[in-house]
């Protein structure tokens, strides 16, 4: 049985390096920025020297950059996005997580985790979070990728050197390795609490979740096995011989097909197992001692990180053949792979900015790229509230129509979501005015003439012109604005929360149920609010002015009025004039 180092120590060679190739790289020194196509990349952890990772296009199988790092670098994952790439570090005096620009290969930010060694990092599927699996310290720190800071720490079994996620984001996974005890940590991501732990095989470095999150495999490097969990059950159901010394383990993305890196000095290969039948059906010769194997997002290719010759062979997964070796940096230890994306633009317009309450506005976005129009969805939104979804069309655009604005200045934008080909991205925010429906802005849905009319309204919300002459106009349902125009006229808003403007006229106004706005205008006219919180305005004349039920407010306007606020908590000012008050009988303007 291979003995199980749990005391903190650099990680060197075991054997002499073989020769490998040096192909030529770009050195990046941390924090210098360049353009990077977009296309599919291997990112490979060098720990030897000052530290280092190496970046492969897996199109043409050669290194096009290698980026500087803290010293130390023990482990890679890469945002789902294809964004960031998030470098664990153990550096003696600066452990912590690099955080890498995919597109430029500028270091963004380094995040200080303390004095914990963490050997192993994973993002979370949304990526919202990173966890890293801290050797010395026996915990997991939870960092949030918006701040950039550590917001929790786990404590789970004693050395853990692996972190995954479920495929859903509801659990992660560590497996830890000590002396004594060779376990799996289950951990709620919504409670940061360990829920579950698991016995597996001796000496377990690696760990991977296959994609419907329903087992979890760990490659156990003192046990030369790997041990299949049941994720629903929390229980160790297979565990299958494997190649000597498996340090690392990786799952197809079709979950048919797992690989283990195994790195015994004689034997260094891929294992490759039939999950189904969870039984090793090929094996691979790799380069010496591979610490890591990952896959392409296709499953096409598999990579190991050879550590013993600062390596990566490359497998074509249909034949089960390597089919290049790429020479990187010194000491590789872990790899990863991720697609870079170029990005997209996105705008917003409105069809009518100003618009009026009630008016139907649409907001066209225009999504546009590099090559080729863009696919996908576009998410509507007034600052957080969502409005609604629309598809790309196949010029790149997408609509949402509404006219449920409220009065006020709506902060609208659009966020498209991304597809396979483009990042997403978030349109400039379009400030939408909408403001309130007034008789010198409104379009009426029903109108009158310049004699004396009778109009009716419908139990909808209308819009109703009486125009000039003395009219009756009764809104009846809905949410109504009635324009009395010139004339001695009367006019009831019926149920619902309506807008009375009675204009010049000796006019007699009613609102009805709901809460209502009425104004007068000039002349000595009569205004009922009636049941509902209501807004009255008499304007000049000597006006009578009654609440009715409910919190009103009423203003009596030049003139002397007659003010009742009815039952309720009112509100009364009687303007310029000699004026009567009641229900309060006091009042800026009451005696």
């Amino acid at each position: 049985m291979r003995p199980v180092v749990v005391r903190r120590e650099r990680v060197g060679r075991s054997l002499s390096s073989l020769a490998v190739a040096a192909l030529a790289v770009v050195a990046l020194p941390a924090g210098e920025a360049v353009a990077v196509p977009p296309g599919t990349y291997a990112f490979v952890v060098n720990n030897g020297g000052t530290g280092s990772l190496s970046v492969i296009d897996t199109a043409t199988n050669t290194v096009t950059a290698t980026i500087g790092t803290v010293a130390g670098p023990r482990d890679v994952a890469v945002s789902p996005d294809g964004t960031r790439a998030y470098v664990a570090h153990d550096n003696f005096g600066s452990d912590g997580v690099s955080v890498i620009d995919t597109a430029t290969h500028a270091v963004t930010a380094t995040i200080d985790v303390g004095q914990i060694s963490p050997v192993g990092v994973a993002v979370s599927p949304d990526g919202g979070h990173v966890y890293t699996a801290n050797q010395i310290a026996s915990s997991v720190s939870v960092i949030d990728t918006t701040t950039n800071t550590v917001t929790d720490t786990i404590d789970v079994g004693v050395g853990p050197r692996a972190v995954a996620f479920s495929p859903d984001g509801t659990h992660a996974y560590t497996v830890n390795a000590s002396i004594t005890a060779s376990t799996v940590s289950v951990i709620d991501t919504a409670t940061k609490a360990v829920t579950a732990t698991i016995d597996v095989g001796a000496g377990p470095l690696g760990l991977a979740v296959s994609p419907d999150g329903s087992r979890v495999y760990t490659a156990n490097a003192n046990g030369d096995s790997v041990s299949v969990i049941d994720a629903v059950s929390n229980t160790v159901t297979t565990t299958i011989p494997v190649g000597g010394a498996p340090f690392g383990v990786a799952v197809s993305p079709d979950g048919a097909h797992a690989y283990t890196a195994n790195s015994a000095l004689a034997s260094s290969s891929v294992s490759v197992i039939d999950t189904v039948a969870q039984t090793v059906t090929d094996t691979i010769p790799v380069g010496q001692s591979p610490r890591d194997v990952t896959l392409s997002p296709d499953g096409a290719h598999a990579y190991t990180a050879n550590g013993n010759v600062d390596s990566v062979s490359v497998i074509d997964t249909a034949a089960k053949t390597v089919t290049a070796t790429v020479g990187v940096g010194s000491l590789p230890l872990a790899a990863t792979v991720a697609t870079v994306k170029p990005a997209s633009g996105t705008t917003l317009v409105s069809s009518a900015n100003p618009s009026v309450a009630g008016q139907s506005v649409t907001f066209t976005a225009t999504v546009t790229g590099g090559s080729g129009t863009p696919t996908g969805t576009v998410t509507f939104k007034d600052g957080a509230t969502v409005l609604g979804t629309s598809a790309l069309d196949g010029s790149g655009q997408a609509a949402f129509t509404t006219s449920a604005l409220s009065v006020g200045t709506h902060p609208v934008t659009a966020r498209y979501g991304g597809s396979g080909t483009y990042l997403p991205g978030t349109s400039p925010v379009v400030n939408q005015v909408v403001q309130p429906l007034t008789c010198s802005n409104a379009t009426p849905t029903i109108s009158g003439t310049q004699g004396n009319d009778s109009l009716n309204g419908t139990p909808g919300d209308d819009v109703i012109f009486a125009l000039g002459g003395n009219d009756l106009v009764d809104g009846r349902g809905g949410n109504d604005l009635i324009c009395g125009g010139a004339g001695n006229d009367s006019l009831t808003g019926g149920e619902g929360d309506d807008t009375l403007d009675g204009a010049a006229g000796n006019d007699n106004l009613s609102g009805g149920g709901g809460n209502d706005t009425l104004d007068a205008g000039p002349g000595n006219d009569n205004v009922v609010g009636g049941d509902g919180n209501d807004k009255l305005v008499g304007g000049d004349g000597n006006d009578a002015l009654r609440g009715g039920a409910g919190d009103d407010t009423l203003t009596g306007g030049p003139g002397n009025d007659a003010l009742d606020g009815g039952a309720g908590s009112n509100f009364l000012d009687g303007g310029p004039g000699s004026d009567a008050c009641a229900r309060p009988g006091n009042g800026p303007g009451c005696p």
